[in-house]
């Protein structure tokens, strides 16, 4: 054997003499090898209040110059460029949306570290939407101006007088009258077809009446032969007891 391969066999079994042997050793993490926190033994109420306050900011939504204050400054930034992108306003109507004066919201925006809104007269922005949401009135859609449609002229239809037809009138001939040898057979027929109609719903009776007796007659053989299956095991149970065929 080479000196490695004997290395690496010793290794190996040094090992797994270790591993073997961790089983059996005793720990210090507590019963059941479980690790005690000091929070563990603190209670619900006590738990509630070491966590934080939890707040949530609307930011769809028009808010006061206090509430706006009341926001950490990236919400702030955040809420003023969302404003910009959304209308496209400038600085001087989101604070008076808010109820600030320009100077009180110029003062604080520089703080933020934003720069400066529009402010060139020319550039349009969306006044109408801005101040519909501000005012929490969904913005009215632009009146569409509809074509002035032109009614078609009604022609008057063109009478024409018996002597100006281009064709000349064929008179239709009246069908001949019926014989009445004829109208008499065919109220026999009827008279028989009749008759036949009333026996095949007579025969059509009798035969549900008959279906009928026929499924009573099919149930009371089930009976009886249900009521000679019992006999025949009450018999071998006899038999069993007191012999005898």
């Amino acid at each position: 054997m080479k000196d490695e391969t004997y290395a690496f066999i010793s290794d190996v079994k040094d090992k797994k003499v270790t591993a073997r042997s961790a089983r059996h050793m005793r720990t210090h993490c507590g019963k059941g090898g479980r690790v005690r926190l000091p929070s563990d033994n603190l209670s619900k109420k006590e738990l509630m209040k070491m966590s934080g306050e939890c707040k949530s900011y609307r930011l769809n939504e028009p808010m006061t110059w206090k509430e706006f204050m009341s926001m950490p400054d990236d919400i702030k930034i955040t809420y003023i460029k969302l404003l910009r992108n959304k209308f496209g306003c400038p600085d001087s109507k989101i604070g008076e949306m808010m109820g600030a004066n320009k100077d009180k919201v110029s003062r604080q925006f520089i703080k933020l570290g934003l720069d400066k809104g529009k402010t060139k007269k020319k550039e349009k922005w969306d006044k109408e939407g801005f101040w519909a949401w501000a005012n929490g009135v969904d913005k009215l859609p632009t009146p569409v101006l509809e074509e002035p449609v032109e009614e078609p002229v009604q022609e008057e239809p063109e009478v024409f007088v018996e002597d100006d037809l281009p064709f000349d009138v064929v008179p239709v001939e009246e069908p001949d009258p019926i014989p009445d040898d004829l109208n008499l057979e065919i109220k026999f027929l009827k008279a028989q077809v009749d008759e036949l109609r009333k026996v095949n719903e007579a025969l059509m009776a009798n035969h549900e009446n008959d279906c009928q007796v026929i499924e009573k007659l099919r149930l009371m053989c089930s009976e009886y032969e249900e009521n000679a299956r019992i006999l025949e095991a009450q018999m071998d149970v006899v038999r069993m007891i007191f012999g005898g065929k």
